[in-house]
């Protein structure tokens, strides 16, 4: 298998496994914390409930923060996939772009909310940068790789 596939099976699982830790700080609260999967769900689910929709004319910052929120592990999937193919690619990056666009949706939600990203959040957050640029990141030190090879070989 190779690297770049490596590195993002590795930031996949790591995605997964993100829902499953804290990902929220409720200071306010008891329990303090929320998972992962939890607010994954709240935001893809609350705006399009009756009580989401009516917060979108009292609070229009709010619904659009949860609502872009909301779309970031879709689209990030569906990137994901798009990526892979090679008539898809050049899309792919495209959405990888909207992808990264869409993150401070959820700082906008952390403050309006009056919560605190925790660590899932950030592994989360860092999983997704990973799997994104898996194939940079592979490609940049495979150069790295050669170039100190062939710098020993020549000394």
């Amino acid at each position: 298998m190779e690297r770049s596939r490596k590195v993002l099976l590795i930031a996949m699982i790591i995605f997964v496994g993100s829902f499953f830790l804290p990902a929220i700080w409720l200071s306010h609260a008891t329990p303090s914390t929320l998972e992962g999967y939890w607010c994954a769900y709240v935001t893809i689910a609350s705006p399009w409930t009756h009580d989401g929709l009516r917060d979108l004319s009292s609070g229009p910052v709010q619904y659009v923060a949860i609502l872009l929120s909301g779309w970031i592990n879709p689209l990030f999937l569906i990137t994901m996939v798009l990526c892979q193919r090679e008539k898809t690619r050049k899309f792919g990056r495209t959405l990888r772009t909207v992808v990264l666009f869409l993150l401070p949706a959820c700082w906008v939600v952390f403050r309006l909310e009056h919560v605190y990203p925790f660590v899932g959040y950030f592994v989360w957050t860092g999983a997704m940068l990973v799997a994104l640029f898996s194939n940079s990141i592979s490609a940049r030190r495979d150069k790295q790789e050669q170039v100190a090879s062939a710098g020993s070989a020549a000394g």
